[in-house]
């Protein structure tokens, strides 16, 4: 994941029959996620996810 990924870890994901989803954008805060997917479905007819992509390789040491 680079930088600009995670300034903006919201996304919105594109449910699709197959198994892959496309995340179609990103946001930096939930509710701009929430409200581009209402937006999204409203318009397209099509179901979309909004879901937290946290950085998968990173790992947080007790203190």
């Amino acid at each position: 994941m680079n930088y600009r990924n995670t300034l903006s870890p919201w996304c919105v994901f594109r449910k699709e029959a197959s198994l892959f989803n496309v995340c179609v954008a990103r946001f930096r805060r939930r509710d701009d996620a929430c409200a581009y997917a209402r937006l999204l479905e409203n318009n397209n007819n099509g179901f979309y996810e909004v879901a937290f992509d946290a950085d998968q390789n990173s790992t947080i040491s007790p203190s």
